[in-house]
């Protein structure tokens, strides 16, 4: 059917079939990314790398009741002209990120514009470290409630805590003390505590419950790692990865920067893309370990500068210009019911800051990790288009910037073109 009232559009993705209705004006890159269509973009729809070419399938498809034209579209424009020849022109190639959707078509993705589902090892090293758990399990048995004694069931385990363990001045979560006289009377009165840095109580369990769980997540700008710990001896039960969400809307740091700066609700998407992963993470490893998410009594998330602001919804412009300051270095304790994530709700998150030399990798957006490893692998001529990608004339001026993150680098707005 053509567009509706809403000035919605049909728009079926191939050779996926993913299909739906977008608003009018809406670019193809967005179309693709509402639709769960991954298609490349490096530089964060900036049309500076030009990966996320597709093509318009022209003709009348009576299957989806549409006729789709490249009139359904709107005009191809010099910048996006000089990632095609004639030909390509001639034959409907288009940047996904530069095309904005005026009817209903249907597109082809090409076999090199996919993303591919990759798929993401990371193993935790064994090292010799002191076990010091944030969060640890004490159970005891309290004396029943009669007439002649109606103490408060809170008090009642505060002063059982303190008398047994030596656990003074104890606070108790709001919603934990919502559940705790279910907890008491389900266990007949024996309970297993989870205290957080022995001064608040997190969450009541019947009965004796031994296992500490707890999930430590490095969020790194391309990949998600999280280890599933048992927290009585520090050993690592299971692992869980995952390419990180948010590789759709920037490959690297300062493209994520940057679409936070020119889309009105970039921060929130990008921060909804973690939560999600992150969510996906706990259940990929609560699974594999025979537990539930709720199971999981602490977690501990570690990120580079720029993935530690936008998972905190804190705006990462400002990293992204010199002096490169970021809104904290400290960590920060959160719940992780304010937080959307989906464990226990009472959970204290540490979300950590990580800073290397430059702050948030290379403020002209080249890949360092990756340009390392080719050089290490003599692929000479691959590390310089690497480069080349982020900045064009690198090759030309010769010019190697040795302090990134200081003085040599004189930048401006992250949606000015990136260089040296």
């Amino acid at each position: 059917m053509p567009g509706n009232e809403d000035e919605k559009y049909l728009v079926i993705f191939q050779p996926s079939g993913c299909r739906g209705y977008i608003e009018k004006g809406k670019t193809l890159k967005e179309a693709s990314v509402a639709l769960g269509v991954d298609i490349e973009g490096v530089c964060g729809e900036k049309a500076i790398c030009g990966t996320c070419k597709v093509r318009i399938e022209e003709g009348n498809f009576e299957k989806y009741g549409i006729t789709s034209t490249r009139d359904n579209l709107s005009p191809i424009g010099p910048t996006e002209r000089k990632f095609f020849n004639l030909q390509q022109e001639e034959e409907g190639y288009r940047l996904a990120c530069q095309t904005k959707i005026m009817g209903d078509v249907v597109i082809f993705v090409p076999e090199e514009s996919r993303m591919g589902k990759q798929v993401v090892r990371k193993a935790a090293t064994d090292r010799p470290i002191e076990v010091k758990p944030a969060v640890k399990k004490y159970y005891v048995e309290l004396k029943k409630a009669t007439l002649e004694d109606t103490l408060g069931d809170w008090e009642r385990l505060s002063n059982e805590l303190s008398k047994k363990y030596d656990l003074s001045n104890l606070t108790i979560d709001y919603q934990v003390l919502m559940e705790l006289q279910n907890a008491v009377r389900d266990g007949d009165w024996k309970v297993t505590a989870s205290i957080w840095h022995e001064k608040e109580v997190i969450k009541v369990e019947p009965g004796l419950v031994e296992k500490v769980y707890g999930l430590a997540v490095d969020v790194g700008t391309s990949t998600v790692a999280g280890y599933l710990c048992d927290m009585t001896d520090g050993s690592v039960v299971t692992t869980g990865s995952m390419m990180n969400p948010q590789v759709v809307y920037g490959e690297d740091v300062m493209s994520r920067i940057s679409f936070t700066m020119t889309n009105p609700n970039g921060l929130e998407i990008l921060n909804g893309a973690i939560l999600d992963g992150l969510n996906g993470i706990a259940e990929e490893v609560a699974a594999a370990a025979g537990i539930k998410r709720q199971d999981i009594v602490d977690m501990s998330i570690v990120g580079n500068t720029c993935m530690h602001h936008i998972f905190l919804n804190t705006d990462p412009k400002y990293i992204g210009r010199s002096p490169f300051p970021p809104s904290i270095h400290h960590s920060i304790d959160l719940k992780a019911r304010d937080w959307g994530l989906k464990i226990e709700p009472e959970v204290e998150i540490a979300g950590k800051g990580t800073y290397p030399p430059c702050q948030v990798k290379c403020p002209a957006g080249v890949n360092g990790q990756d340009f390392s490893y080719l050089i290490a692998q003599g692929k000479f001529k691959e590390a310089l288009e690497l480069v080349r990608m982020a900045i064009p004339f690198a090759g030309v001026l010769g010019r190697i910037c040795t302090h990134p993150c200081e003085a040599e680098c004189e930048r401006g707005d992250v949606d000015e073109p990136l260089s040296l």
